[in-house]
């Protein structure tokens, strides 16, 4: 005799719905040692310097061999090991440096009676020339490997590293929330408005603070990322990193479409004729 169990209609319903309510398991998402690229936004960005004040700043772009001349100012490191995230609620920490920075006072200051100066704010250290022979390819430059300028058109600083941490939450598919800090050092340079000529010079230091930032996995339109420069599968947002004597507002660094160069060389060349240097 054999014995078969059917399941009536309630039970049937009640099983397709188990198999509705069932979450889907997320995909890992795998974040590997990479760049972070910032465009300054001025409208939220200052430091206070001492025997000056409050200096409005804003963004002054440098190459990074995108192929097109984007609005990079800014560069910080993650560094490795790769973190993953495997579900939704994920979250894990990745040393942070500031590799790059590139401000300039949006107007000259006064420095004592009668005299003004731009003044430039800047942090430029070694990363690793990623594919060159005997490398990791994680950005950092290790002992023993080829090394270049993360900002190609200044000098290297002497300063300390500018360290400190990223903590990112996964908190869906394709992305979450973040924070971070780091130590600044950064090098005060004070030039004669409009020129290269230093009439001063001295150092910066500060801990900045970002909080609740949003990152994706997936890049944007335009996205300044280059195979010298690589994302490592997390690409942040807006950030407004906060300090006791300044603050740094910015906004995901990009490289202009095609369709839009020739517009974009028109308003360079506009701003270089309104304001040299």
């Amino acid at each position: 005799m054999s014995m078969q169990t059917r399941l009536g209609p309630s039970a049937l319903a009640l099983t397709g719905a188990f198999w509705l309510a069932a979450p889907a398991m997320a995909v890992p998402l795998v974040i590997d040692p990479g760049f972070d690229l910032f465009a300054t936004d001025a409208a939220g960005t200052f430091a206070t310097l001492p025997g000056i004040g409050p200096v409005q700043l804003e963004g002054l772009p440098f190459d990074t061999g995108a192929g097109d001349r984007g609005n990079v100012d800014t560069i910080l490191l993650r560094r490795g090991p790769a973190l993953t995230l495997n579900g939704i609620g994920d979250s894990g920490s990745m040393p942070l440096e500031l590799v790059a920075l590139s401000l300039r006072s949006v107007a000259p200051v006064q420095i004592s009676p009668g005299v003004f100066a731009d003044v430039h704010v800047n942090v430029n250290k070694p990363i690793e020339d990623i594919g060159a022979p005997g490398g990791n390819d994680d950005g950092a430059c290790d002992p023993g490997e080829s090394c270049t300028a993360a900002n190609p058109e200044r000098p290297l600083d002497a300063l300390p590293a500018s360290a400190g941490a990223l903590t990112i939450t996964r908190t869906g598919e394709n992305g979450g929330t973040f924070d971070s800090f780091f130590d600044v050092f950064a090098e005060i340079t004070l030039t004669l408005p409009g020129t290269d000529t230093v009439i001063g010079s001295s150092t910066f230091q500060d801990t900045f603070v970002q909080q609740s930032g949003l990152w994706s996995s997936t890049p944007g339109v335009g996205d300044a990322h280059t195979a010298q420069l690589p994302a490592g599968g997390f690409l942040p947002g807006v950030v407004a990193e906060l300090a006791l004597l300044a603050s740094h507002r910015a906004g995901p660094a990009i490289v202009p479409e095609p369709a839009t160069l020739a517009l974009f060389g028109l308003g360079a060349l506009w701003l270089s004729r309104r304001r040299p240097g």
